[in-house]
This record gives structure tokens, C-alpha cells and sequence, in this order.
């Protein structure tokens, strides 16, 4: 899959031959603030869910997190495994993933409704979808919104029991019950849309910098177009840990306007290097825990 379209495995360790390790390093540590930022945002969540954790033990988690993403699709397995060993009150801590992920993605699709509403015209017209996901880019980002203004905000909880609703209804009503919770907390939430905006946006740039040091010219506005679409892409449960769909997903956004096909599968490597990595740690975690 990864050499559909005619790449040869020489040209890309060519193109890999040629990385600046300046901006190599900095994409790196953008990593590592990445992380920070999200165990700072999954502690503020889990606070109000009346769940009390450490940062090392989050950041312990996430790491096993990454582990386990290596052999499950998409990239939200390891956020199952996150929310089980979080805590015994299981549900409420699905509940702060559900709002995590939620916050990141409406910021990530933010940003592709605002560059291709102010930018449309200068998105390659090789990407032939540019005006179908130009629309379906704000009417997404606009959806997430709604919803959880709806669910969080305005939502009727109604006044039954669990016990009264049946297995299905019952815990459908807990999950909301635990959604309800974060409305009596509106200054952290924000806050926590706050950092999810900021960890969006270093995700970006973290993409940013392997294309520079790959010597990719793309502009920063195109990068804020395409690294948050394939970001989602990569979510999706349709490959392991996004193998071959990220290569061609590369691929598609930047050649050939802005690099090789050889060329961007060597960012899609780079990326998922760094990827590896923090798995390799997460493994080594979660074996010597045992």
C-alpha cells in the first residue's frame, strides 16, 4: 500500500538521507510539549469527574497509550486503555475521553474551516476534494460544536432512575449524568478548549517542522489545511496504527505541488518514527509495571 503509486524504497532513504536534524530536534520537543499539554488537560477533566491523579502517573498512562496504539486501528485504542486503567469509576472516565478527544477535534476542524474559507484559492487544485471538504470542514466543525454545547449545556436529562431504563438506557443516562457535571464548571472547560486549541496548533507545527526539515517547501497556511486532515484520518479505525494510510495520505496533500511522492512518504516515516518511539517506552512501562 505505502508504494502504490510507483515509490521506490531507495528514493525514499534518499530523501530520509537528506533531514535536518535542526528541525528534526525541534519537532521532537513539540512532541514532548504535546504531551504535556494533553496530561495537563486530561487531569483538568478528570478533577471535575472527582478523579485524582498525579501528572506522572497520566503521563505513565499516555505512554501505554501510545504502546497499545501500535497494534490496534486508529489511533482512539490506546485511549480505551487510558480511560480502563484510569480509574474504577470506569464510565466517568470514558466520559473525560469523550470530551478530550471531542475538544481536539472540533479545534482541528477549526482550522481547516478558517484556511479554506480565507484561503481557498491557494490550496493546490491537485486536491480535487478541496471544495467538498472545504463545506464539510465547517459544517463538522459547526456540528461538534452544537453538540456539545447541547449535550453539556442546554440537554434535558430528564428524571428517571437508571434503574427504571434497562441496561442500554440506563447507562446511556450515567454517561449523560457524568457530561452534565462539566456545566457547573464552565471557566475550566474553557480552559480546557483553550488547550486543546494549543495542542492542535503545536500538533501542526510539529508536522510543520519534519516537512522543513525534509526540505519540503509547503506554507505554513497549507500546513494548517492538510496536517489536521490527516490527523483525523489517522484516527479513523481502518489501518493499524494508520500504517499505509498515512503514507498515502502524505502523499496526497503534497505531491506533487510541493515535494515528491518519495519525499512525503519520508515525512509520514518520520513522523511514525517518533511515534514508535514513545510506544517503545510505553512498552517498556508496561511490562516492567507488571
Amino acid at each position: 500500500m505505502v508504494f502504490s503509486r510507483k515509490v521506490s524504497l531507495n528514493d525514499v532513504i534518499n530523501a530520509l538521507s537528506t533531514t535536518s536534524p535542526v528541525y528534526l530536534f525541534i519537532a521532537f520537543c513539540l512532541h514532548l510539549i504535546g504531551l504535556w499539554i494533553s496530561v495537563v488537560r486530561w487531569q483538568m477533566l478528570l478533577k471535575i469527574q472527582d478523579i485524582f491523579l498525579p501528572q506522572s502517573r497520566l503521563t505513565v498512562l499516555y505512554f501505554e497509550g501510545f504502546f497499545f496504539n501500535t497494534f490496534l486501528p486508529g489511533s482512539f485504542g490506546g485511549d480505551v486503555v487510558r480511560a480502563y486503567r484510569t480509574s474504577t469509576q470506569k464510565l466517568k472516565s470514558f466520559v473525560v475521553i469523550v470530551v478530550e478527544r471531542g475538544s481536539g477535534i472540533f479545534c482541528l476542524f477549526l482550522f481547516v474551516s478558517v484556511i479554506t474559507v480565507f484561503f481557498s484559492n491557494q490550496i493546490p487544485d491537485n486536491i480535487a476534494a478541496k471544495p467538498y471538504l472545504a463545506l464539510l470542514s465547517v459544517l463538522f466543525t459547526l456540528f461538534i460544536f452544537c453538540t456539545f454545547f447541547y449535550l453539556i449545556f442546554c440537554g434535558k436529562f430528564g428524571q428517571q432512575q437508571p434503574d427504571t431504563l434497562g441496561l442500554i438506557r440506563g447507562r446511556i443516562y450515567k454517561f449523560r449524568e457524568a457530561l452534565k457535571i462539566y456545566r457547573n464548571h464552565k471557566g475550566i472547560l474553557l480552559k480546557v478548549f483553550l488547550l486543546s486549541f494549543l495542542l492542535q496548533l503545536n500538533v501542526v507545527i510539529h508536522y510543520f517542522c519534519i516537512m522543513k526539515s525534509l526540505h519540503i517547501p509547503v506554507p505554513i497556511y497549507f500546513a494548517f489545511f492538510a496536517v489536521p486532515l490527516i490527523h483525523f484520518i489517522l484516527m479513523l479505525p481502518i489501518s493499524i496504527n494508520g500504517i499505509g494510510v498515512r503514507e498515502n495520505s502524505f502523499v496526497y496533500m503534497l505531491s506533487p505541488v510541493f515535494s515528491s511522492s518519495a519525499t512525503a512518504i519520508a515525512v509520514s516515516w518520520v513522523a511514525f518514527a517518533m511515534v514508535l518511539f514513545f510506544a517503545l517506552i510505553g512498552g517498556c512501562i508496561h511490562i516492567f509495571r507488571k
